[in-house]
């Protein structure tokens, strides 16, 4: 049976996003078999259920609303990080009283 592309396509989307999530060796599932393309998705959706699983255990007890504003700010300042051109320098003005997310 041939996996469709479009779930081998979401799987490996997943895959990428929790790869900081390392897992045991005693509980990771092994490599499948050199070749067979389906057998390694569904390896790699059982190494996704057990990374999430993790992540929940992780999260548990936490506040999420306060975890996904961080989140959010962090990636807010790391996107205008990436899109300032090199010659760009932030100028510091006597009295400012903004906060520093870093160099911009």
């Amino acid at each position: 049976m041939k996996t469709s592309v479009p779930v081998r396509a979401g799987v490996e989307h997943l895959s990428r996003k929790l790869q900081h999530i390392h897992l045991n060796q005693d509980v990771a599932p092994g490599d499948p078999a050199p070749g067979d393309a389906d057998d390694k998705v569904v390896q790699l959706a059982k190494r996704l259920e057990l990374q999430s699983q993790v992540l929940l255990r992780e999260l548990e007890g936490q506040d999420l609303a306060a975890a996904r504003k961080e989140m959010e700010e962090s990636e807010y300042w790391d996107t205008i990080q990436r899109e300032m051109p090199a010659y760009n320098t932030r100028v510091l003005v006597p009295g400012d009283q903004d906060t520093d997310h870093g160099s911009l």
